[in-house]
């Protein structure tokens, strides 16, 4: 089974033009259908009405009709219905709702940015010279969607569904499958799902060319809309990634990052060990508590021995996915 592209997705939100119009003013570009695209990927974000913002729809890639086909059967013993039209096949995700199609193809390469001079101790290369974003009168535009975050009470479900299900293979996890990083392209992620107290989109993320570009970018937003920012800017342990979030005029999240970390695309990561079927067991996947899956008695024994979390952090712990973080019900999908 190949995956190997995060084509698109869609967003349902209250008011799409709003949202359109915010993203045709930093950088995305409409085309005839009046989804948003960059100069390489033409079509990265689609916006439909809905009375709650969340995420409607993921577009996916692989490689032949034969993954289509093993990806239908996979579906069919865990209980989810699917249909194959042409080289598409269609499904709806169990735990969050939208709409899942994957189709035989690949993402469309990506032109290299231009490099920019930059000075370093003991390398000065760029000499007499102002810094080149100095010089730019608007900021860089996005060049592709890199991925989606997603928070469930019933995470070990849905990653089993992504896992298991469709093929997206695990590059890290927090505390041994609290939380799956996972991948289709050579990215450490295209998909990131964390335990949340409702199913919702955490944030989507937008590649951008360097630190500079994400600077100068979040800085527009801000001039805009000065309380959407987050937190950032900043970089993360698991997948090395610069990055600046804030937020879209709907209330979603959204994040902007130079690169990720580039693992292979044909095998599983470290943390799991696939099974000759070419599955990830469960209880590789998803350490339970006392034999508890609920969200709630992990948040609150934080300190239980599969977890090994000492009791010096629990109140860390919770901060992470309490209510009064990013992570909290004010980025809720149904807020």
């Amino acid at each position: 089974m190949a995956l190997n592209g995060l084509l698109d997705i869609e967003l349902a939100v209250k008011n799409p033009q709003e949202l359109k119009d915010f993203w045709l003013k930093n950088g995305l570009i409409a085309d005839a259908s009046g989804s948003l695209g960059t100069a390489d990927r033409k079509k990265q974000i689609s916006i439909v009405e809905d009375t709650y913002r969340h995420l409607s729809a993921m577009h996916l890639s692989c490689e032949n009709e034969s993954d289509l086909a093993l990806i239908s059967r996979n579906l069919t013993d865990m209980g989810v219905s699917s249909a194959i039209q042409g080289t598409t096949l269609t499904c709806i995700d169990p735990i969050f709702g939208h709409q899942i199609l994957i189709e035989v193809g690949k993402p469309t390469p990506l032109t290299a940015p231009p490099v920019r001079t930059l000075n370093g101790p003991g390398n000065a290369v760029r000499v007499g010279e102002r810094a080149d974003v100095l010089g730019e009168t608007s900021p860089r535009p996005p060049r592709r969607l890199g991925h989606v975050v997603l928070g469930t009470p019933h995470f070990e479900k849905a990653t089993d569904f992504y896992v298991n299900g469709l093929g997206f293979k695990v590059s890290d996890q927090v505390l041994n499958g609290f939380a799956t990083f996972m991948r289709v392209e050579t990215d450490h992620h295209n998909l990131f799902i964390h335990p949340g107290f409702t199913s919702h989109i955490n944030h989507y993320a937008l590649e951008v060319d360097d630190v500079d570009a994400i600077g100068k970018a979040g800085m527009a937003v801000l001039a805009d809309r000065p309380d959407a920012n987050v937190v950032g800017i900043g970089r993360h342990n698991l997948g090395a990634n610069i990055f600046w979030y804030l937020t879209d005029p709907s209330g979603n999240m959204f994040s902007s990052s130079p690169t990720w970390t580039k693992l292979p695309t044909t095998k599983t990561g470290s943390a799991t060990t696939a099974s000759a079927t070419g599955k990830v067991p469960m209880a590789q996947l998803v350490s339970r508590c006392g034999g508890q899956k609920s969200l709630k008695v992990l948040l609150t024994n934080p300190t239980c021995s599969k977890l090994r979390l000492p009791a010096k952090h629990a109140d860390s712990f919770r901060s992470c996915y309490g209510p009064r973080n990013s992570w909290s019900p004010r980025h809720s999908s149904r807020i």
